[in-house]
């Protein structure tokens, strides 16, 4: 990932090791060249990976050139946005939202892996 790039990039052949296992949150974008509403979430999402870049991890997939996966979650409307914790989907959203409520759904989903880390930590 380059250090001006706020997205890391991910393919079918990746998807698994860079999403699935990764012990971070995720949010994955779905997202084509065609379509004007990806364009216009796009400086959305570069903000807030800015903004939590070292509390989750914000990947894109170019769903034209990444059909298994993107077929894989029945992805059909563009952008879609989901939600990863510990390998599993918690959120989804579809078409385009503002950043308010990106940020407040963000902010969901850290809350709730922060209270996972807390409930394994006093298991330790």
């Amino acid at each position: 990932m380059q250090s001006d790039q706020p997205y890391l990039t991910v393919m079918d052949h990746n998807f698994d090791e860079t999403v699935i296992n990764n012990k971070q949150p995720v949010l994955v974008v779905f997202a084509t060249e065609w379509s004007g509403s990806c364009h216009i979430i796009d400086p959305i999402l570069k903000g807030l990976a800015s903004k939590y870049k070292n509390r989750i991890k914000f990947c894109k997939i170019d769903a034209d050139k990444n059909t298994r996966t993107t077929l894989s979650y029945g992805i059909y409307e563009f952008p879609t946005l989901l939600f990863f914790k510990n390998g599993q989907i918690i959120d989804h959203i579809s078409g385009v939202v503002t950043k308010k409520e990106l940020g407040a759904r963000i902010e969901r989903m850290l809350e709730s892996a922060d209270s996972s880390e807390s409930s394994i930590n006093s298991f330790v």
